[in-house]
């Protein structure tokens, strides 16, 4: 996963979103890489949202506060409504 994370970059598309659909648990060490990725796309200009956020994952997500609220989203109808500029309902 690390360096899947690692090619990551905003220059011909700022914002990145990561299906987690298959993304069953996260450890400390996959955590970190997550963590990596998008301070390394905010530093240029890009921003990463998690699609698709299994309950576990969510919860160790929610537990360490690494991604806030708006940069979460369990569905492609709640994505969607996110970057046509709609408010997300939280």
């Amino acid at each position: 996963m690390e360096s899947l994370l690692d090619t990551l970059e905003p220059q011909q598309h700022p914002v990145k979103i990561l299906d987690l659909q298959n993304l069953v648990y996260i450890s400390s060490a996959g955590l970190r890489c997550f963590l990596q990725a998008r301070k390394r796309l905010r530093v240029n200009g890009g921003q990463m949202l998690l699609l698709h956020v299994q309950p576990a994952v969510k919860r160790i997500l929610d537990i360490t506060k690494a991604f806030s609220p708006e940069e979460l989203f369990s569905s492609l109808f709640e994505l969607e409504q996110c970057l046509n500029g709609i408010p997300k309902q939280i």
